[in-house]
């Protein structure tokens, strides 16, 4: 589980660097909610910084039913969107951060 975390958690770090409390991750939301632009950029920004293994990619693309060539695109987006619309909450985010992402997370990988 903890690879599957390692890039979805870029995602989640791309808000705001590193951990974050609970009103700074509220903001976060309400500012991706509220901006597809700042969504794009937040994406475009996990994809680069994303630099999992070979194996974590080939992990995270069968369990995002994703390619090797796209899992990252894919899973931060489906992180960022899930973010923003409120599908990832605070404490899910903070179990995910913390290395024990929970079903919902796997879901939200999943797209579903």
């Amino acid at each position: 589980m903890k690879r599957i975390s390692i890039l979805a958690g870029v995602a989640l770090l791309a808000l705001a660097g590193c951990t974050m409390s609970k009103e700074k991750y509220e903001v976060a939301q309400t500012a991706l909610d509220g901006s597809p632009k700042l969504r794009s950029m937040v994406v475009a920004d996990c994809v680069r910084k994303a630099h999992p293994s070979k194996k974590e990619m080939e992990i995270l693309a069968a369990l995002t039913n994703s390619s090797v060539a796209t899992v990252k695109t894919v899973v931060c987006r489906r992180v960022v969107a899930a973010t923003a619309s409120g599908r990832l909450s605070y404490a899910d985010y903070q179990a995910f951060v913390a290395g024990r992402p929970t079903p919902k997370v796997i879901r939200i990988l999943q797209g579903r």
